[in-house]
């Protein structure tokens, strides 16, 4: 059997050590936790967006009932919306999304309440 005099690491060993602490370091970076939250609350509040037009839509356009009330999505928390005939939002409130807090005008347009 050869053995080796130094006990140290061969060049081969140090690449595959080098390239493994690269592969970590580059996946932290491309895992930018804040740039996902992000992103999903502006789909929350693109989902809510859509709900509520998509309601005023139909109370205008053929209103079956005097009041319709709107779910919100998923991840929202907060009061139904109700649109009245016409298409008037006839409740709107505080509603929160993903930690942050949404406001739904007359209109029908969600603002970030800061």
């Amino acid at each position: 059997m050869n053995f080796r005099k130094h006990k140290a690491f061969t060049l081969l060993e140090i690449l595959v050590a080098l390239s493994i602490v690269a592969i970590i370091l580059s996946s932290a970076f491309i895992l930018d936790f804040d740039y996902i939250f992000k992103k999903n609350a502006q789909n929350s509040k693109m989902e809510l967006q859509s709900r509520v037009l998509l309601g005023i839509v139909e109370q205008t356009v053929n209103s079956q009932k005097a009041v319709v009330t709107i779910g919100l999505p998923k991840k929202c928390f907060g009061a139904d919306i109700e649109i009245g005939s016409g298409g008037r939002v006839l409740s709107s409130g505080k509603i929160t999304c993903n930690q942050r807090n949404y406001f739904v005008s007359n209109s029908g347009q969600v603002y970030e309440d800061k």
